[in-house]
Order: structure tokens, then sequence, then C-alpha cells
């Protein structure tokens, strides 16, 4: 079992694992114990803070991605590339630093009237822009280590577990909200301190800095990696977090806290993915530097199919038991209904396309990336201008949807023209005919009243037309060896104990 694929199934088990946490306390409490514009606010912030944050980096985070191969010398502790990227990212919190002077007025301004929540706490926008800073970067710091567990494990899940302590708290005591925010920013910044210390009890860098070592073209490849990792990143950056500040813009911050819940439950599909992205980064970097294209078609076709599975998964069971959920979250919720289904769908196409950006970026071709990426942020603005005004927190959700398609589908058939990567085939239509199959089959049990009874049935359902189908015909060869080896380890186990 290769490091990917190790890494991959212990990432993906602290993430979903860290998704039942985040379910009860995000998707379940929350929306009991916070009214939407709290809800709204946090998210608001976060999301804030996210492209701020990316362009604070100055594109250290791409830097990592592709020139940290030319750096690797474990002797030398990494030549000075801590240094290099805590150079980097302090210039970009001064700039951040000072928008948030310039414009801090003008963003109180607009939303005194509608969403006067906003307006009192502005001034989180700057530490929580720091926190997602530091956060990202050690997090780069520990995948070109191959160490990317570490950054899903705290962020994914032991925040979770926090966050559920603290609105226990919050249920418990009843303090007042401003308490709760102070408290959740702590949080919220105790996975960037948990990789600090790590990364510095492992000695693989220090902040003796050789500028001998960066030569010329290696100065000249810094400099672009760097732009255009700051506007190639921003695609990312924007479909996640874009829809979120234009609703409070067009709407409230009520409509943000409404549409934040409902991308929650959405957003379960690619789960599996972050997992990968973050492992697969320095394996698809140091092919690149080898020309070792087999590998790198290996991994995208892997990753392109086995996602799709997953993905495929999450989705039906997420939309088929759908009903449930508003059972348990109060009733003005439900307005998200179709959030739900467009953000499952963006997740979908996400996991189904792969690692296709990545390995674009590790590329040569990776200045591309940013004139993909622009052409994302003009889809995501322009159909948000569109269907917002239209049809509200589900034209967000459309919006977001289409843009994903067309993006995915420009750099799927970049790749084809570039290199003749092609990672569809016939087992997609497989995959695809057995998610409509199990979607066909959950209708007949749609009208059965009692909820448990239905809820049961749609995971048969799943069970049996989905993922039955799948294992035995081996549309994966290394979903099956993965369960095989596990089912294997775990009967030994058990044999051994009796």
């Amino acid at each position: 079992m290769g490091i990917i694929e190790k890494q991959t199934i212990k990432g993906s088990f602290f993430s979903y694992l860290g998704v039942a946490f985040g379910f009860i306390t995000v998707g379940l409490l929350w929306p009991r114990l916070l009214n939407p514009e709290e809800i709204g606010m946090i998210n608001f912030l976060i999301a804030i803070s996210a492209i701020l944050a990316h362009v604070a980096s100055l594109g250290i985070n791409s830097v990592a991605v592709r020139l940290f191969p030319y750096f690797r010398n474990d002797k030398n502790r990494h030549n000075g590339f801590l240094s290099l990227a805590l150079m980097f990212v302090s210039s970009g919190t001064v700039l951040v630093l000072l928008y948030y002077l310039i414009f801090k007025e003008r963003i109180v301004e607009n939303n005194m009237g509608k969403s006067a929540l906003l307006a009192e706490y502005a001034w989180y926008i700057l530490p929580f822009t720091i926190a997602t800073l530091v956060y990202n970067l050690f997090d780069s710091l520990h995948k070109v280590t191959y160490n990317a567990v570490i950054g899903v494990f705290v962020k994914e899940f032991l925040f979770r577990i926090m966050n559920l302590v603290l609105i226990g708290l919050y249920a418990w005591f009843a303090f007042r909200f401003r308490l709760f925010l102070n408290l959740y920013f702590i949080l919220f910044s105790l996975p960037a301190l948990v990789l600090i210390i790590a990364l510095y009890r492992k000695h693989q860098y220090n902040l003796k800095f050789n500028f001998g070592f960066i030569t010329r073209d290696l100065r000249k490849n810094l400099t672009e990696v760097s732009f255009f990792g700051i506007l190639g990143g921003m695609g990312t950056i924007a479909i996640s977090n874009i829809d979120k500040i234009m609703i409070n813009h067009f709407i409230d911050l009520e409509a943000t806290g409404i549409y934040s819940i409902a991308f929650l439950f959405g957003s379960l599909i690619t789960m599996p993915s972050r997992s990968l992205s973050k492992i697969s980064t320095p394996i698809i970097a140091e092919s690149w530097k080898r020309n070792d294209m087999d590998t790198i078609r290996s991994v995208y076709s892997k990753s392109c199919l086995n996602q799709f599975v997953f993905g495929g998964l999450v989705f039906l069971l997420v939309w088929m038991n759908l009903d449930v959920v508003f059972m348990i979250i109060p009733p003005e919720y439900a307005a998200g209904r179709f959030v739900i289904l467009f953000v499952a769908l963006n997740g979908v196409v996400e996991m189904a396309t792969g690692l296709n950006g990545m390995i674009i970026a590790a590329s040569k071709y990776y200045r591309y990336q940013s004139v993909f990426t622009f052409f994302l942020l003009f889809l995501v603005v322009v159909t948000n201008l569109i269907f917002i005004p239209r049809f509200g927190i589900t034209g967000a959700a459309l919006a977001s949807f289409l843009s994903a398609v067309l993006y995915n589908a420009v750099r799927t058939g970049f790749l084809f023209l570039k290199f003749g990567m092609q990672p569809f085939n016939y087992r997609f239509l497989i995959i695809l005919g057995t998610m409509l199959l199990t979607l066909l089959a959950g209708l007949l049990v749609k009208s059965l009243e009692h909820w448990m009874i239905r809820t049961l049935l749609n995971c048969l359902l799943v069970l049996v037309f989905f993922l039955g189908p799948i294992l035995y015909f081996r549309i994966s060869s290394d979903i099956n060896n993965s369960l095989s080896n596990n089912m294997n380890h775990f009967m030994k186990r058990f044999r051994n104990k009796r």
C-alpha cells in the first residue's frame, strides 16, 4: 500500500469522523441554539478571511507545491524554506492590515442597516484572516514533507470536537454571543498552533536562510510561481466563499446563515478529496520534477475513478435521506433544500474530475491555471449576479454548480490536449448508471410514512443497487483491495484474540 493510499485512508477516516461531529454541531445544534443571523456572521467571517488569507500568502503555498522539491534536503533543513515562507506571509499580512484599515469603515456603513451584527463585529475580520493564513502555511509545510494527515486531523477532527464542546457549554450556561464568538475564534486558531508545535518538534526546518542557495533561475521561478499562485488559487477560494459574501450583499446575514447550513450538508460529498489533494500534492510535484508521466497518469486516473465512487455514495445517502434532515433542524432552513442538491452535484463533479487542477498547477503550464481561474471567477460572479436576485440562496448554489461544471470541463480538456491524459472510460458510465438506478429505486419508498423505515430502506437500496454492483464487478480495484485487506486484518486480529 503506497503513501497516497495509506494517508488517504487515514485522512478520510479523520475527515468523516470530523464530519460526524461537525454535523451534530453545525448541522443540528447551531440552528437550534444560534439564530440564522449569528450563523451567517460566523460563516461570513470564515469566507472573507479565506479570501484575504489567500491573497496575504503571496502565493507561497503554490511555491511549496511546485518548487519545494528544489529545496528538499533533510540534512540542510530544506535550505531555509521556512524562513522564505515566513518572509512571504509577513509581507502579505502587512497588505491585509492596510486593506482592513482602509475599508473597515465602508464595510460597517454598508451593513449598518441590513446586517447590524456584521457592522458590530467587523473587526474580527483581521484576526480570523491571520489565523487562516498561519494554518494554511504550516499545513503546506507539513504536506511537502509527506505528513498531510496532521493537517486533516487538527482541522477536520480536533477543531470540530472542540466546537461541539463549545456549543454544549453555550447551551448549558447561555452566555452572550460575543463571548461565544471570542471562544470560537480561540478554537479556530488552535489548529495553526498545533501545526507550529508539531513542525518545531520534528526539527525538519530551521530559521537560517541561505541567500546564496537562491540562484537567478530559482528566483525567477519563485516570482512567477508566487504571482500566478495568487491568481490561480483564487478560483477555488472564490467558488467556496464568494457566494456567502454576495448573499449577504444582495439579501442579508440571515439568508447567509441558512445558506451556510444547507451548504454544509451538500459539501459532505467532497470530504475524501480534501485528504487526497493534500497527500497527492508532493507526489505529483516530485513526479513532474522526474518527468514521471506514468505516475501522474496513474494518480490522475485513480483519483477520478475512486473519488467518483465515494462522491456518488455520499450523494445518494444525503439526497435520499434529506427529509430526515429537515425533520431535525428548524423549519426556516427548509429554504435550503435545493441548495443542498446543487452543492452536492457540484461536489460530485469535483470528485469525478479528480486532481486536474493540481496536476496543471505543478506542471510547466502552471500559468494556464491562472487563466482558468479568471474564467472561473468571471463565471462565479456573473452567475451569482444573475441567479441570486432571481432565485435567492438557491440561485447562489446553482451558480456554483454551473461554474464548476464549465471550469472542470476546461481543465480536463486542457490536460487531454497537452498531455493526452484522459481518465474517463466505461466504468464511469456504470457508476453513473447505478446512481440513477438507485435514485429510481428510492422513489418506491418515498411514500412510506414512517421516517425510520424509509431511511433504513434507502440505505439498503444504496448498498444493493449502487455499492453492490461496484464491488461485485470490481469497478475500482483499489477499493476492492482496500476492503479486502482491512477485512483480512480485522479477521486476523479477531482470531488472535480468541
